[in-house]
């Protein structure tokens, strides 16, 4: 059986000065994915450094599960790889990112996060029990019993 891509793709901060103040995203939830690879996106200006951190949510409390030091400016693109074990708790299903300031800065950015590998696999599938034939049949025709 081929593998199919189940990879989704959110917008976060929409194009703009996003590195002008301190920003944090809303959740982002990794109840049906492991991997969420982050992607910020600058542009043309004055080279300068930001600070990415990425904020494990529980309840409602944040904590810091680790952070980036990136350049912007010069159209750059960073990447920060979130795996759902690294959130350390079984509450804790979702991340926030978190962008810090760069004083009097006019660079144009975006922020996108691209979720993949789908948590649940072919394995754990629903099949109609209906439409299963029964392995001892060798009618491919007959119904099998319904288990009540």
């Amino acid at each position: 059986m081929s593998k199919i891509n189940l990879d989704k793709v959110k917008t976060l901060i929409a194009p703009g000065e996003i590195f002008s103040a301190n920003i944090t995203t809303n959740e982002i939830p990794l109840d049906n994915y492991q991997v969420a690879k982050v992607v910020i996106e600058s542009g043309v200006g004055t080279e300068a450094t930001t600070t990415i951190k990425i904020l494990e949510v529980i309840g409602d409390t944040t904590k810091e599960i680790t952070s980036k030091d990136i350049k912007i400016g010069g159209y750059k693109q960073s990447e920060i790889d979130v795996v759902a074990e690294q959130l350390a708790h079984d509450e804790a299903k979702s991340f926030k990112v978190a962008i810090s300031a760069v004083s009097s800065s006019a660079i144009v950015g975006c922020a996108f996060v691209v979720l993949s590998e789908p948590r649940y696999g072919y394995d754990d599938v629903h099949v109609d029990p209906v439409i299963v034939m029964n392995e001892n049949e060798d009618n491919g025709n007959e119904q099998p019993p319904v288990e009540e």
